[in-house]
């Protein structure tokens, strides 16, 4: 396989001190590259990036504001439900007694009738 060599442009050297008058042209022929050894990566143990003081503390800032708002939420959901909750006796309480005051009615009505 022949292997064209590249061209550049002939450089011009000085002249030597005995004789300033002659001037050699050298033409100067530079080989093509030869393709790169393949690269053989060794392989590391991975590294741990070492994370700056401000950013450990930004992102542990990040966690407790959302830790807080996972509480809020959970606070009102509990208020709610509780709410809810009390609703509900409430309403069982006026059913028991308006049961409690219909019956005892009943039973008035019974003992006026004898």
């Amino acid at each position: 396989q022949e292997v064209k060599l590249k061209q550049t442009t002939p450089i011009r050297k000085s002249p030597p001190k005995s004789n300033p008058k002659s001037r050699t042209i050298v033409k100067v022929v530079v080989k093509p590259k030869s393709a790169p050894a393949p690269v053989i990566k060794k392989s590391k143990a991975p590294t741990i990036a070492v994370k700056p003081k401000a950013a450990i503390a930004a992102e542990a800032n990040k966690h407790k504001q959302v830790k807080e708002r996972q509480d809020q939420a959970d606070k009102k959901k509990s208020v709610q439900s509780l709410k809810k909750q009390a609703k509900q006796n409430r309403k069982k309480i006026i059913e028991d007694i308006s049961d409690f005051s219909i019956s005892h009615l009943n039973v008035l009505e019974a003992s006026s009738k004898n």
